[in-house]
């Protein structure tokens, strides 16, 4: 599991998502989430999705783990009301 602040930067980081993502918590807490993932069309939803506070499913990124290009699938909701927190 993950949460990001308004401007998508990771804040809440699970430990299995950190090593899903080929790190430690310690590393990927603060990171762009978007930055984590190879450049595509779904990356740039991602990002877009981000920026405007939108839902967003089944993205299909990629991320370079452990020396070799791993395939996620992601989804998240909009900040919540009041708090700004994906």
């Amino acid at each position: 599991s993950w949460t990001a602040d308004r401007e998508g930067r990771l804040c809440e980081v699970s430990p299995r998502f950190a090593e899903a993502l080929g790190g430690t918590v310690a590393e990927i807490d603060g990171t762009e989430l978007a930055s984590l993932f190879a450049a595509g069309p779904d990356r740039d939803a991602l990002a877009a999705a981000l920026a405007d506070g939108h839902d967003f499913r089944e993205l299909r990124l990629r991320i370079a783990a452990d020396g070799e290009a791993r395939p996620v699938l992601l989804a998240g909701n909009g900040p919540a009301p009041g708090d700004g927190l994906w």
